[in-house]
């Protein structure tokens, strides 16, 4: 085969639309996200053409025609989309702990709010730092932020924020396989 195994296992071992692999292998957490969608058409009562969704799932976006609150990758957004600017902004929502906070830092946003979170279930296992008032607790929900710092090699910085469960209370809270959906109340 003269080099061309490696590329056939990654092939076998890719997903389709519906996440199944070709080689019968265990499906990957992106096969929860019909169910994830299903959640936030729910959740917020809304077509998916009205609804702006913070997640850095790029399947999920690529599956789902949302409008995307970020960019799945940094190096890659549009410089129009101010990627710096609304990583700040999430940052510092990541870093409310009462539900009050984060209300407030929602509708203080100068990019308005999502009208839902696609957030992991579960603590990164990656090795990557992890910030925000979630770090360390039981229970946190996660989301990916990388960051271009080229020309260093990798020249891509990946951290996780973790947001605090307590700062989401009020809000409709669904757990989906390894994701977890939120969505603020319209009063927040």
């Amino acid at each position: 085969m003269g080099g061309l195994g490696s590329q056939l296992d990654a092939a076998y071992q890719d997903v389709d639309g519906t996440m199944s692999r070709a080689d019968g292998g265990a499906r990957r957490d992106q096969s929860d996200l019909a169910t994830v969608d299903a959640t936030v058409l729910s959740l917020t009562d809304r077509s998916r053409e009205d609804t702006v969704v913070l997640t850095t799932d790029p399947v999920f976006l690529a599956l789902y025609p949302y409008w995307g609150f970020l960019a799945s990758f940094g190096p890659y957004s549009n410089p129009l989309g101010r990627y710096p600017e609304r990583v700040a902004e999430i940052t510092r929502w990541a870093d409310a702990r009462t539900p009050a906070d984060l209300a407030a830092d929602l509708r203080s946003s100068p990019f308005g709010a999502p009208d839902a979170f696609v957030l992991r279930a579960a603590a990164p296992t990656d090795g990557h730092v992890v910030d925000g008032a979630g770090a360390g607790l039981p229970g946190a929900y996660y989301l990916r932020i990388t960051e271009n710092t080229f020309p260093n090699d990798p020249n891509l910085y990946v951290r996780w924020l973790a947001f605090d469960p307590a700062a989401m209370a009020g809000m409709a809270v669904r757990t989906v396989g390894a994701y977890v959906v939120v969505v603020p109340s319209p009063e927040q």
